[in-house]
């Protein structure tokens, strides 16, 4: 079968997840950790030419080497050719053997992985809660799926975005280090901390 390598990733993502939950069917099993170990061959070049990706975009000191923070994250000094490249690789069209589940398969894996999802507390971080609250989607999405004790954490917020999630959502935790006044014209908190993903990926 052919895959875009992004799509063999989620799959692979996937299977690893599923293999690490109790599977009462041996054969079952057996079919998973196959098609986990294929998956990972195939996934095994395309996470060098990613290394060599952030190799060649990442911030270097003077003696050509890497440059991480204190979190070991890596600064990308052109992140518009980053992403064309890294997009590029990832739309490219692989061939992989994977061997097919039946519906009776995936209803089996799907009910051994939601038995996870029920035992899990969501966290779900998110910069700012603006008023478009986009982050009501991503809690949906977690209760959708069994997830409970479900915990949100900003950085900042506006009252009007804390009012609008908590309606939403009276049932998770709130944390948020700093709550502003208002939004401006322009949906940006005030007096805020200007645009966020600016900040976060210096881009600005």
């Amino acid at each position: 079968m052919r895959f875009t390598n992004q799509k063999i990733e989620n799959m692979q993502n996937v299977l690893t997840a599923v293999g690490n939950k109790e599977i009462d069917n041996p054969v079952l099993a057996l079919k998973i950790a196959r098609n986990n170990y294929n998956l990972t061959q195939v996934l095994n070049p395309v996470l060098k030419v990613k290394n060599d990706i952030l190799r060649k975009y990442g911030e270097k000191d003077e003696k050509g080497k890497i440059v991480m923070d204190e979190d070991g994250r890596i600064r990308i000094t052109d992140i518009p050719g980053y992403n064309t490249e890294i997009t590029t690789l990832m739309n490219t069209e692989t061939d992989v053997n994977v061997e097919r589940f039946s519906e009776e398969e995936f209803k089996k894996m799907a009910d051994a992985y939601k038995m996870e999802v029920e035992k899990v507390r969501g966290i779900v971080p998110e910069a700012e809660v603006k008023k478009d609250l986009a982050v009501n989607k991503a809690i949906d999405f977690i209760k959708q799926h069994g997830g409970k004790k479900i915990k949100f954490m900003a950085i900042i917020a506006a009252p009007k975005g804390v009012e609008r999630l908590m309606e939403a959502h009276p049932d998770i935790q709130l944390y948020v280090g700093c709550k502003d006044r208002c939004l401006n014209e322009n949906a940006y908190i005030c007096p805020g901390l200007g645009d966020a993903g600016d900040r976060i990926f210096g881009t600005k």
